[in-house]
């Protein structure tokens, strides 16, 4: 990795930091709300997010393999926050769905997510603000990138 001088350098340095208070509000929700694993909560949302998608495609939005997908589902299913089902038009399709208790859970681990930031962002000013959610965006798509890039190293979401 090459680093184009000393802000370059405090600019990793802040997403280092970022990275650890970003994760510790992930966890902290994980230990308050649910009790539910990171990679548990991760593909929960997933579902929440992408109704009646494919396990394959879930996979594929959480940069994991479908026998990873099809590992966590056993144990949510099992655990009462998804359910499984065949489309009668594609039997060899499964779909994910968050059951009541799943939607309960993840729903509150978003809430207590957006009450954290929600508190966090008010000490900030509007500019910043702005300049913040335009940066957190680009950065995102940065380390995603493209298909292309995904064959060059970029990271898997």
């Amino acid at each position: 990795m090459q680093v184009n001088g000393d802000a370059d350098r405090a600019l990793i340095e802040a997403l280092q930091v970022a990275t650890r208070d970003l994760l510790a509000v992930a966890l902290q929700s994980l230990d308050r709300v649910s009790g539910i694993r990171l990679q548990h909560m991760r593909l929960l949302i997933a579902v929440h997010e992408n109704p009646g998608a494919a396990s394959v495609v879930l996979a594929e939005s959480l940069g994991v393999s479908p026998s990873s997908v099809t590992r966590q589902a056993d144990r949510l299913c099992d655990a009462g926050y998804l359910t499984r089902d065949q489309p009668a038009d594609n039997r060899r399709m499964v779909v994910l769905t968050l059951t009541s208790e799943g939607e309960r859970i993840v729903d509150a681990v978003l809430g207590y997510r957006a009450e954290v930031f929600g508190k966090a962002v008010l000490a900030l000013d509007p500019t910043l603000r702005a300049d913040l959610t335009s940066g957190l965006g680009r950065l995102h798509q940065a380390l995603h990138g493209s298909a292309a890039d995904h064959a060059a190293g970029a990271l898997e979401p």
